[in-house]
């Protein structure tokens, strides 16, 4: 039954499929896309993301789009170690059965794993225009060599615009009248053909006389009539196509050479367009030298056969983990993330802290720098307020029995000297109690002799505070100013792998993660990665692989964390040293 579609109905009557046949009688019943925004072109995010751009396509007359200034991002699945891999991401159509509802979406089409040179995947190739439900047009090709994302390749075709082949084909078609054509006088009967004498006409061919001179000139005497079959017509095809000669001014024309002459079977063509015998000079040649061509020595020809071929064709590889460190930088400057497999010289921006803040009687305060002591407060201490100020000293008390030693306490500042007692014995020092209320001030008594602080303090340990050593003072006055800061190593909810937290241990200096890690393997597949644990506090800005005493270790980024992957062995002890850059 005949469908008027452009035409009113008085109701909706234009469906997808009306739209869809014009679009395929008009451009065919293909896929491809068209020359409109950025024509689907993609980029690689990172390992495990692919990014499609705008872009308009007609899929069997379904005209398919994404916006201009959108894309979409397509997730690829981590590859294994040891395997390679190849995706497919299709612009897919989909129509619903029930209902005849029609959408198109993008997908990706994973392939499957092999050891060997992988092979992509098969698309749906449904017939839309009979009435196919399914249809999937690639896109690109994505190839994973073991974990790493090495490339995407385009796998479809674009068109051009209409306007753009109109204007293609006009600029031939004027050539072509320009080349064969040129200038010409036209005329339309053979009476005036035969009676004009202008050195240009045309009147459906130009004329004889004029051929006859031109033959004559180019090809000597001889019979415009023998030639192009006698024809006018003929001898314009045979004429054309004969070289024009080049002069001291000019430069000749492509075309036909012209016939020699008997007995010229060992000359040469000339570029004057003659038969002539070159010039017998210029036949003796001296070796080759590094400044002026010539013949091979025997002694280079003896070099040459010792190279093997291609052996200095080397390419090194720059695919993301086989990059050199960047050139450029300057002081004070650290390798951060570019792009994935990329790193470039930027500024360290996270190394400038506050003070502390200050603690009042209803709230804690904040961890930060401590604030400068002013001149003159060498002999005062901070107080939880934030201030530097000098110990309350309170009144004395009776001399009690000696107790155990406490902990050494904030020297106060010297108070006024008040009459000597008698020697009792040796209290227990007890923790400072509250201020109490100033008395009244006693005689000045004789002033005593110079004590020392704190001289039966022990030397600090590792498990108990105490005086710092002369060894452990010339250790830290030769250490930089650049801070180093632990980073705790939690252990992953696993009973595949158990991390020594005694003997693992993460610092960050500068920018970089110095990492020793130790632990007990489990029951483990050898094939696959396992999380074991994360470094809190640092972030690697991308993967990173390193091997270890048994199997190898793989670090991924995280939210303020580096999520530790391990793959190995069974039953065996494990550990790895290395440095990454972090942020």
């Amino acid at each position: 039954m005949a469908h008027l579609v452009t035409g009113y109905a008085g109701k909706e009557h234009i469906t997808s499929a009306d739209q869809g046949s014009f679009n395929a009688s008009f451009f065919g019943t293909g896929q491809f896309v068209m020359e409109a925004g950025r024509r689907f072109d993609a980029s690689i995010v990172d390992n495990n993301t692919v990014r499609v751009f705008d872009g308009d396509m007609l899929m069997q007359g379904r005209h398919i789009r994404i916006p201009p200034d959108a894309y979409e991002d397509m997730a690829i699945s981590t590859g294994t170690a040891g395997k390679n891999r190849a995706d497919i991401i299709c612009m897919a159509y989909e129509k619903d059965a029930a209902d005849g509802t029609e959408r198109a979406y993008l997908e990706v089409i994973r392939g499957t794993e092999t050891e060997g040179e992988p092979v992509p995947p098969q698309c749906i190739a449904g017939n839309i225009l009979e009435g196919a439900e399914r249809n999937q047009m690639p896109l690109y090709l994505v190839v994973l060599r073991g974990v790493v994302l090495s490339g995407i390749e385009c796998m479809f075709q674009t068109i051009t615009t209409y306007q753009a082949l109109a204007e293609k084909y006009e600029a031939e078609f004027l050539k072509a009248c320009r080349d064969f054509l040129g200038s010409l006088t036209v005329y339309d009967t053979m009476a005036g053909i035969k009676g004009n004498n202008e050195p240009k006409q045309l009147a459906g061919a130009l004329a004889l006389k004029e051929f006859h001179d031109a033959y004559k000139e180019l090809m000597g005497e001889g019979d415009i009539s023998k030639i192009g079959g006698g024809t006018v017509i003929g001898a314009i095809m045979a004429l054309s196509r004969i070289m024009t000669a080049a002069t001291a001014s000019a430069a000749g024309k492509a075309g036909l050479v012209p016939a020699p002459a008997a007995g010229a079977q060992s000359k040469y063509l000339r570029g004057d367009g003659t038969w002539q015998t070159p010039p017998d000079t210029n036949t003796t040649y001296g070796a080759a030298t590094q400044s002026a061509a010539g013949l091979m020595s025997a002694a280079d020809k003896k070099k040459l056969d010792g190279v093997a071929a291609g052996a200095n064709a080397y390419a090194h590889p720059t695919a993301s983990g086989s990059k050199h460190i960047p050139s450029g930088g300057s002081s004070g400057q650290i390798l951060r993330w570019s792009a994935d497999g990329t790193a470039a010289w930027g500024a360290d921006n996270n190394t400038t802290y506050g003070n502390m803040t200050a603690a009042t009687a209803s709230a804690a305060g904040k961890a930060g720098l401590v604030p400068a002591p002013p001149a003159g407060a060498q002999g005062k201490f901070l107080r939880g307020d934030g201030s530097w100020a000098t110990g309350p000293t309170g009144p004395q008390g009776a001399t009690g029995p000696q107790g155990p030693k406490g902990d050494t306490g904030a020297r106060g500042a010297t108070g006024a000297t008040g009459p000597q007692g008698p020697k009792g014995d040796t209290g227990a020092r007890g923790a400072t109690g509250a201020t109490g209320p100033q008395g009244p001030k006693g005689d000045p008594g004789p002033r005593g002799t110079a004590g020392v602080n704190a001289t039966t303090t022990a030397v600090a340990t590792q498990t108990a505070n105490g005086l710092m050593s002369a060894a452990d003072k010339k250790k830290l006055d030769g250490m930089s100013s650049s801070s180093i800061e632990k980073k705790t190593i939690t252990p992953a909810s696993n009973t595949s792998l158990t991390i020594s937290t005694s003997t693992s241990g993460a610092y960050v200096k500068n920018g970089w993660c110095f990492l020793f890690l130790e632990g007990t393997i489990g029951t483990m597949n050898a094939s696959s990665w396992t999380t074991i644990g994360f470094i809190e506090g640092a972030v690697v800005p991308c993967q990173y692989f390193t091997k270890g005493s048994s199997g190898q270790f793989r670090f991924l980024p995280g939210t303020n964390r580096t999520q530790i992957m391990v793959q190995t062995g069974t039953g065996t002890s494990s550990y790895c040293e290395t440095s990454f850059p972090c942020a």
